[in-house]
């Protein structure tokens, strides 16, 4: 008898999880994946007849969805350097970002539509007396929301900054694209819980 109660419970068991396991396929097959956002770019330079240098890093945000999302706003908490709010004598270089101390804000309020990717530039301004020891961390969050769970969530980003490259070395051209890859094969892995040395391509 005990055997029995023993195998039920664990037919049991195995029943839910796999009914759990269909739930979840079905809700991924209805909406899609959760998006995700990445640095795709980064430059430096200084801002003409001041003394400040600006870091300008470019966002990607992919909506994997099956659905439109909005986009509400991005904010950010800089690390290793002061932002500041410098006075612009050049049009080109002025920004949307609102800063406070280290913490910026900038709104978006953009619709994006399902298996869309929007591109989003983000200027930091600051002074350094030495850009070879430069290393600055940006923490992002970008807001959205879901119109059909009708609440709002955040994809964040975090990223190291140092001088002569977005945290490569200097000259590797394929830097940006690798990681790149490599972060989307990551996110499908984690999502799928699936082995890496099974999902992960050859050469990557």
């Amino acid at each position: 008898m005990a055997l029995d109660t023993i195998a039920n419970l664990i037919v049991s068991g195995s029943s839910a999880l796999i009914a759990g396991a269909a739930l979840r396929v079905s809700y991924l097959q209805g909406v899609g994946l959760k998006p995700i956002a990445l640095v795709t770019g980064s430059t430096i330079d200084g801002v003409p007849q001041t003394k400040y240098f600006r870091i300008r890093l470019e966002l990607d945000f992919w909506n994997r969805r099956k659905h439109p999302v909005l986009l509400k706003n991005i904010d950010v908490h800089a690390e290793g350097i002061e932002p500041r709010e410098a006075i612009y004598p050049d049009e080109r270089f002025k920004d949307e970002m609102i800063w406070a101390g280290s913490f910026g804000w900038k709104a978006l309020d953009e619709v994006i539509d399902s298996a869309k990717r929007s591109n989003h530039v983000v200027d930091i301004y600051f002074e350094h007396s030495n850009l070879k020891k430069l290393r600055a961390e940006f923490k992002f969050r970008i807001r959205c929301y879901d119109p059909i769970s009708t609440q709002d969530y955040s994809v964040t980003i975090n990223e190291k900054f140092m001088s002569g490259g977005l945290g490569w070395k200097t000259g590797d051209g394929g830097g940006v694209r690798d990681s790149f890859e490599n972060h989307l094969i990551e996110s499908a892995i984690r999502e799928q819980k699936l082995p890496s040395r099974v999902q992960r391509p050859l050469g990557i």
